[in-house]
């Protein structure tokens, strides 16, 4: 962790107790199922074992008592022997002879006697040893049939609790990371300092014949116009591409007519087309590959690195790729260049001047036209009904001065959205449920 980082949860049960409460009481009740189970089987299985031991220490005790009454008459048996064993050499009547005799069978027959019932008292002694253990695992519960399944849904819970916790946290501290530096670079990401810095433009195109709905919140009814009015009064966060004059062309930019941008906050840069898609008023992400975004927001060195090396081809694409909050538009642009290929003027192509000029009333922006990489103003010529393109060019570097569109204009336009958009929700929706 960073130095000076302080973890929202001191631990995983705090977090686990704050966000997994649910799968805290699933993994709860399955242990206190499982263990009433246990409880329930516990029971038996110790009233068995109490009978058991019982049991054995009962045949214990009898078999104590003939083995100590074998033992006994053993002893006596053995006197008569020794006494016939006298008789023997001294003389011996014949009824002295047949106890002699007696007394030997019954002694081998009871000294076999005496070896089985040794053997089952060592028997009985090892069975009351097994049960008095098996009781005493049974009284401290640490023989269950579901032990094992208990102790595995506690360990997989705790793995994911702390496995959540740690995520958590790095994801708070990275977060954190990214807030400071983004509050450190905040006076440097922003189009008014890179436009002057590297002498860039930056333009949103928007083209005229179609809408990329995979990539959009627009449906393909909705005009050019009204795409560039919305990017004008909401502003939304848009993709952006830069244009290096003299060294990149129109072939380097998304269309042949949008916007050119005075402001905004760069939080992502791509050297080529990321397929940006828009998921509200305020978010875009990246559709190929991993991109930036406002909540993980690329480095002012990334940023600049994509604004110096330019446009990188992408497919069939040659432009490169920013996602710009807040974007503040200092006028219209239109591709002026010849384009012979049928293709390319699909993709580049530029409404009519009159139309362009009606939008530059409406919005109270200039209109510059793009000639071999550098924008120029223009004026119009009433009589023609097309722009006339000046001799000099706008500097990349004075793009932030120009005046951009007027409060009161803006509000104009948002309120002229609203009205014309109300019934229409599914096209326009971001735009009227959310504020700029």
């Amino acid at each position: 962790m960073l130095e000076g980082y302080k973890p929202e949860y001191e631990s995983a049960r705090d977090y686990a107790q704050a966000h997994m409460q649910e799968k805290r009481d699933a993994a709860a009740q399955q242990v206190r199922e499982l263990r009433t189970r246990d409880q329930v089987w516990s029971a038996h299985k110790k009233t068995e074992a109490r009978e058991s031991l019982e049991t054995y220490t009962a045949s214990k005790r009898h078999l104590q008592e003939e083995i100590a009454y074998l033992q006994d008459q053993i002893e006596k048996y053995n006197e008569q022997l020794k006494l016939s064993f006298v008789e023997k050499l001294f003389g011996e009547t014949n009824e002295a002879r047949r106890k002699r005799k007696f007394a030997q069978e019954f002694r081998s027959f009871d000294t076999s006697t005496f070896e089985r019932r040794k053997h089952d008292l060592e028997q009985a002694t090892r069975m009351i040893t097994s049960a008095e253990l098996n009781l005493e695992e049974l009284e401290n519960l640490k023989k269950r049939p579901h032990r094992e399944q208990i102790d595995s849904i506690l360990a997989h819970f705790h793995e994911e609790e702390q496995a959540q916790w740690q995520a958590h946290e790095y994801k708070r501290e990275v977060e954190q990371t990214n807030t400071e530096r983004i509050e450190r670079e905040r006076p440097y990401r922003t189009i008014e300092h890179l436009a002057k810095k590297h002498g860039v433009y930056f333009l949103h195109g928007t083209n005229p014949s179609y809408t990329p709905i995979e990539n959009s919140l627009f449906e393909n009814h909705v005009s050019w116009r009204d795409k560039l009015r919305i990017a004008i009064a909401l502003q939304p966060t848009l993709s952006a591409s830069s244009l290096r004059p003299e060294y990149d062309g129109f072939e380097n930019l998304f269309a042949g007519v949008g916007v050119l941008l005075r402001g905004g906050r760069i939080d992502a840069a791509s050297p080529g087309d990321a397929a940006t898609v828009a998921r509200s008023l305020t978010e875009r992400t990246a559709n190929i590959g991993r991109m930036d975004n406002a909540a993980n927001p690329a480095t002012l060195d990334g940023i600049e690195q994509v604004i110096k090396q330019g446009p990188q081809q992408f497919l069939s694409n040659k432009h490169n790729e920013y996602t710009v909050a807040r974007p503040d538009v200092a006028g219209l642009y239109y591709v002026a260049d010849e384009i012979d290929d049928e293709v390319l003027q699909h993709v580049y192509k530029v409404p009519s001047h009159v139309e362009l000029y009606k939008m530059s009333n409406e919005s109270n922006l200039p209109v510059f036209a793009l000639k071999n990489g550098r924008l120029f103003p223009v004026d119009y010529d009433e009589h023609t009904k097309v722009f006339k393109r000046k001799d000099v060019a706008l500097d990349a570097e004075a793009v932030p001065g120009l005046p951009g569109v007027p409060a009161d204009q803006r509000t104009a336009l948002q309120e002229q959205l609203i009205a014309e958009y109300s019934d229409l929700v599914a096209s326009a929706r971001m735009y009227l449920d959310a504020s700029p």
